[in-house]
């Protein structure tokens, strides 16, 4: 089941001096989801899956994106896709981006 929070109620209730069911039930955040950003504190209270990329990764690659118009591109899921295994294989990755 899929809960709906703010980035910011994620941060506080993983900030306070709550334990983790009291804050759960302040900050509308699963007590689950309070422990598992308290024990790894590499997740930076992010919402959602991890990502494969860095943020400046990402960045770069949506910049990337955002220019193929301007050399006559229009930019599909299916080239979007293609680029993104290529960023991904001169990264080094080892995954491949899927459409979902």
């Amino acid at each position: 089941m899929s809960k709906k929070y703010s980035k910011q109620s994620l941060i506080d209730a993983v900030n306070s001096a709550l334990d983790s069911k009291s804050a759960a039930k302040l900050y509308n955040v699963s007590a689950s989801t309070i422990r598992r950003h308290r024990r790894n504190r590499s997740l930076k209270n992010r919402i959602g899956r991890l990502s494969y990329l860095t943020t400046s990764e990402e960045s770069y690659f949506v910049a990337l994106l955002q220019l193929l118009p301007d050399f006559g591109i229009q930019p599909t899921g299916e080239v979007a896709l293609k680029l993104a295994n290529d960023y991904f294989k001169s990264l080094g990755l080892s995954d491949n981006p899927r459409k979902k």
